[in-house]
């Protein structure tokens, strides 16, 4: 596991949740400004991303204890799915 540092970057943190994830795709459900989405997989089981159409097997991984962090456009359409239900930690920031 590793940590990005980018000083001067983020602006201002929108807001910092958990978000339960189960069997079927959940959507993130960013905020309009968003730019910037971190996701923790504090859980015991990968979690995986993507489209609405996302599942276990065509979805990207983040293995438990991983941090993601990315990038983002307006109006994107995040969504998570896992193979048992998990919570994972969620920051949106611009």
């Amino acid at each position: 596991m590793y940590r990005v540092q980018t000083p001067n970057l983020i602006e201002k943190i929108i807001t910092q949740r958990t978000l339960n994830v189960g069997t079927t795709p959940t959507p993130l459900n960013l905020d309009s400004s968003t730019r910037v989405v971190v996701i923790e997989n504090n859980s015991t089981s990968p979690v995986y991303y993507g489209n609405e159409n996302v599942s276990t097997s065509n979805g990207i991984s983040i293995q438990p204890s991983e941090v993601l962090i990315l990038f983002v456009k307006p109006s994107i359409n995040l969504y998570l799915i896992a193979q048992n239900a998990v919570q994972i930690k969620i920051l949106e920031a611009y």
